[in-house]
């Protein structure tokens, strides 16, 4: 009855300005959380809150705001994986637990509760507090546990599994000299390691500023190999802001003759540019390897599969260009070497492989606007069937050997060998690094 009395009154109190209206958020707690936005959650959720449609979910004008106030906290505290449903759309995909405090959670909730059209009171340190208490994680302390390293899974049949070592950066390659049986690790800042298998620790040989330009600053390195000879050959991917729109500076750094057993100084032996892509997702250059004819295949990724709206002042705005999207094949004897394109229409083979007959296979990484994702059994000359509503290359599609859901996890591709012709001797010769 009283709950029914307020409701005819509720037209009397918006006539007479009655409706509470919360307080403007604090100018410092706006100014943390729009940094902790950026740094986390812009990539995806896109500088605008706006989202991907069908990929990631927008945070302008969110309902989940509105009415799921617990929710949310819950959501930046144990991750969400499934199906959801945001402002009328339709999701399934993956989001990890944020490695942040109570108040950092907080920060970032209020920014985003009261940007882009969005207004809701100021989130609290003892509000998320409480929420993460019901979470999977109760406490900051427990999931900053659940981060370290954990004890290794069984091995698979046939398979024995050890911890070697714990890696001191974020690595992104692991290569082996194929002759001394050196194994190198590559980190995603350009620092390179030797696996010491004696003590089970990873030592640095190389620096990223012994060769990085400007210092390393705006730059990546994602793909490694070692040659016969023993020189490593490291790409590394760049952002120039010299002129608009941004650059992505790609380098093939090789190495001289050994010293002491390890690779020489690395010196450029290939470059290109082209415009940074049209939204955050510049999947660059990556993986290298060396190939059954001995020559350098390199994947360059898409710029413009995250379907992102492309109105990024610093970014271009155009879809993908010759060298993009593709799979690179080069001369390891030039001295001034030339892109030839193996294959066009790869979204971005992180890793790549050769059976035993000499056929190579592909693996996508990275979110994706067209789901569902696909391995690929790719051939000279072929276009593949990466396409999204800005690409504009265009070629005969070719069938993919396998398909799963596009998720960030998909990260190598082995051989395993054996001689099995058929599609389904394809799916059990191989190893996928997840």
């Amino acid at each position: 009855m009283i709950f029914a009395n307020f409701r005819r009154l509720a037209p009397l109190f918006c006539v007479l300005g009655l409706v509470s209206v919360h307080a403007a958020p604090p100018a410092d707690q706006m100014a943390r959380g729009q940094k902790t936005f950026t740094e986390k959650c812009s990539m995806c959720h896109q500088p605008n809150g706006a989202g991907v449609p069908t990929v990631f979910p927008p945070l302008a004008k969110s309902d989940w705001l509105k009415d799921k106030r617990d929710s949310v906290v819950k959501v930046l505290c144990e991750g969400l994986s499934g199906p959801v449903d945001v402002a009328g759309q339709h999701f399934d995909n993956l989001m990890p637990a944020q490695i942040l405090d109570d108040q950092q959670v907080a920060d970032v909730l209020t920014f985003v509760a009261n940007s882009w059209g969005n207004e809701a009171p100021i989130f609290t340190a003892d509000e998320v507090k409480t929420g993460r208490s019901n979470s999977r994680f109760p406490t900051y302390a427990e999931l900053l546990k659940s981060a370290e390293y954990r004890p290794l899974p069984p091995a698979p049949e046939g398979f024995t599994l050890r911890e070697v070592a714990k890696s001191p950066e974020f690595m992104t390659r692991l290569a082996m000299d194929p002759v001394k049986k050196t194994i190198y690790a590559l980190a995603e800042k350009g620092s390179v390691y030797v696996l010491d298998m004696g003590v089970g620790a990873f030592v640095q040989i190389i620096k990223a500023t012994d060769y990085l330009e400007l210092g390393g600053v705006d730059a990546v390195t994602m793909g490694m190999t070692v040659d016969a000879q023993g020189r490593l050959w490291i790409v590394s991917n760049q952002k120039r802001k010299e002129s608009l729109p941004h650059q992505n500076e790609v380098v093939i750094w090789r190495s001289s003759e050994t010293v002491d057993g390890h690779p020489g100084k690395l010196m450029p032996w290939f470059r290109t540019r082209y415009p940074y892509g049209v939204g955050p997702y510049n999947h660059g250059v990556s993986h290298l390897a060396f190939g059954p004819d001995g020559m350098l295949y390199v994947n360059s990724g898409s710029r413009t599969d995250g379907g992102e709206p492309g109105n990024d002042p610093e970014r271009s705005k155009g879809g993908e260009v010759d060298i993009t999207a593709c799979i690179w094949r080069l001369d390891p004897r030039a001295e001034q070497p030339k892109i030839e394109v193996y294959a066009r229409g790869i979204r971005n083979a992180y890793g790549f492989a050769w059976d035993d007959a000499g056929d190579l296979f592909t693996f996508a990484n990275g979110p994706d606007y067209n789901a569902p994702e696909e391995m690929d059994f790719v051939q000279p000359g072929q276009a593949l069937r990466f396409s999204v509503s800005i690409c504009r290359l265009a070629g005969e599609a070719g069938v993919p050997v396998f398909l799963y859901a596009a998720t960030t996890a998909w990260i190598g591709v082995h051989s395993a060998g054996g001689e099995s012709r058929s599609r389904r001797g394809w799916f059990a010769r191989w190893l996928v690094d997840v």
